[in-house]
């Protein structure tokens, strides 16, 4: 209910921040709660989530107990395998010469420097 009012009035209030936050902080102890209930009991889980209409997550627990996405489940097998390897040598992570970045970070320094004496 108060999630409701709250997603409502966000939709004339876009800069409202503070009312932001605490619908964040209510969508996200909700979303806790039913963590909690999916473990312990997923059929009152699914009937609660029916019975409110509660979009959370777009999984499915199989009879085994685990659980696919959505995504995973519509898809054919052939399409969710890893595709191969084309071949093409990965990107270099090493680190930037060292000439490049030692004038940079003096140079910048000066002048944000130099700036703030100017306005006083």
């Amino acid at each position: 209910m108060r999630i409701k009012r709250m997603t409502d009035h966000l939709k004339m209030h876009k800069k409202d921040k503070s009312s932001t936050r605490g619908l964040i902080t209510l969508l996200n102890r909700r979303r806790r709660m039913l963590a909690y209930l999916d473990k312990r009991d997923p059929l009152a889980y699914e009937r609660l989530t029916l019975e409110f209409g509660i979009r959370r997550g777009t999984h499915l627990r199989a009879p085994d107990g685990t659980v696919k996405s959505a995504a995973q489940s519509a898809a054919p097998a052939s399409a969710r395998a890893k595709p191969a390897s084309t071949g093409a040598k990965p990107r270099s992570t090493g680190s930037k010469p060292a000439s490049a970045g030692a004038g940079a970070g003096a140079g910048a320094g000066a002048g944000a420097g130099t700036r703030a004496r100017a306005r006083r």
